[in-house]
């Protein structure tokens, strides 16, 4: 129909690697982050609720 988003493309079971990888940056951040790929290419969504939890963030990532 017009005007409805497009269904999300169906995903793939996340590998052990990247769900470790997950919670390792979300653990290291302290915000939810997710990664998803599909072997070539992929997105790094880190969750935040505002511009100072994203500024913690940066820093966080910086100090590692």
């Amino acid at each position: 129909m017009v005007g409805e988003p497009d269904a999300p493309a169906p995903t793939t079971p996340k590998d052990t690697g990247t769900r470790g990888l997950e919670k390792h940056s979300s653990d290291t951040l302290g915000l939810a982050v997710a990664i998803d790929h599909d072997g070539e290419t992929g997105t790094l969504d880190i969750h935040v609720r505002d511009i100072d939890q994203c500024d913690d963030a940066i820093r966080r990532s910086e100090a590692g």
